[in-house]
């Protein structure tokens, strides 16, 4: 684990040595363990540094050094154009990792990404990054790390922002170090905020530590309960939501600034079909419209997480949508949400389908928690 170091403390460095196959000359790479707002001098010796070619091993990382190594490789297969290396480091990545472009506004998963930089590289043979300083820190509870890269990019195609910074977030899980996420942001001539060890608190400025738990964490922490098949409905972002009941809104509803005038609307609860041969499931036939949604499934949310429900994409190519507030840290009780059949001709909805999927993420600190009227409610029906 890197240490904390302060202004006092020489700075840990870890130096990777390169062959380029390319026409730039061998160089070599240093990391920084320890942060710093200063830059490496930028004499003969660091200025050019390129990153090193993969060399990549199959030992479970167990240091911030070496998670810095992990990314220092998959740039360098880039570097050199060894697609295959490249692709190999994809066990690193959890499936639900995803890379976000702060100046574009643009997000990609790990496969895209890669292709991304394959067609670029077979335009712009020359295109390669540049290290110019790296730092890293895994949290003290050993679940999480985060780790900084200041790099610029050299014979870019046009249009590319040449100095970036990577925020990197890995997450500790079934004993695999993954990483998570990526977010890219605009480098600077000189590193005006501070990259000290990657802490909590810098990863925070720079939107690292919002996690998204996977739903195998979030049923293992009893977030959510009541889950009809735990091995069907927990995904690699979040859990399936099944249907307990539909209902119809029979009066109107008013809401307010301060709820002293909220009324909800009445609503009164559908009924499924029956059966009539074995084999087949209780179903409603939806006309257009909208309806309110009760799930099997209800929540104990800590105080340092909120919830999000999503539509499934089965629903919306179906021409439906579900909609819902988000789960407050703290809350406590039944989850349902707004289905809208949009599709002209209805919608064949059976009993326990799977509709949307609540995602849970990690706040950076812990609030009071929700204390509404809601708190502890069985049911979402009026």
């Amino acid at each position: 684990m890197a240490s904390s170091g302060d202004s006092a403390t020489p700075r840990s460095e870890t130096t990777h040595s390169t062959e380029s196959s390319s026409s730039t000359p061998a160089t070599s790479v240093t990391t920084s363990s320890a942060g710093s707002k200063a830059l490496p001098a930028k004499d003969a010796n660091t200025s050019q540094h390129i990153f090193s070619e993969s060399s990549s091993s199959n030992e479970q990382p167990t240091t911030a050094d070496q998670l810095i190594q992990l990314t220092i490789d998959y740039i360098g297969a880039i570097n050199s154009r060894s697609w295959d290396e490249a692709y190999k480091l994809q066990a690193w990545f959890h499936p639900a990792f995803i890379t976000e472009c702060r100046f574009t506004n643009r997000e990609q998963t790990f496969l895209d990404s890669l292709e991304t930089m394959r067609e670029q590289a077979n335009l712009f043979p020359k295109y390669r990054a540049k290290l110019i300083e790296a730092s890293g820190n895994i949290d003290e509870d050993g679940r999480a790390a985060h780790c900084f890269f200041h790099a610029e990019w050299l014979d870019c195609p046009p249009g590319i922002v040449t100095k970036v910074v990577y925020a990197i977030e890995w997450r500790h899980v079934d004993g695999m170090w993954l990483c998570y996420r990526t977010n890219v942001l605009p480098g600077v001539d000189e590193v005006e905020y501070n990259l000290v060890q990657g802490s909590k608190e810098d990863a925070h400025q720079l939107d690292c530590t919002n996690m998204i738990l996977p739903g195998r964490a979030a049923v293992e922490r009893g977030i959510i309960r009541g889950l009809r098949n735990t091995k069907v409905q927990t995904q690699p972002c979040g859990v399936d939501l099944t249907v307990r009941a539909v209902r119809e809104w029979t009066t109107s509803g008013a809401v307010d600034f301060d709820n002293s005038l909220r009324s909800n609307a009445k609503s009164e609860q559908l009924v499924f079909s029956k059966p009539t041969s074995d084999g087949l499931q209780p179903f409603l036939r939806l006309a257009r419209g909208a309806y309110l949604v009760e799930f099997h499934e209800h929540v104990d949310m800590p105080l340092d997480i909120m919830g999000q429900i999503y539509v499934r994409s089965s629903m919306f190519r179906s021409g439906a949508l579900v909609t819902a507030g988000v789960m407050d840290s703290g809350y406590k009780g039944a989850v349902g949400a707004m289905l809208q059949v949009m599709n002209a001709d209805g919608l064949t909805l059976y009993e326990n389908a799977k509709v949307a999927q609540m995602v849970f993420h990690e706040m950076s600190e812990k609030t009071d928690g929700y204390s509404g009227v809601y708190q502890g409610t069985h049911s979402v029906g009026l």
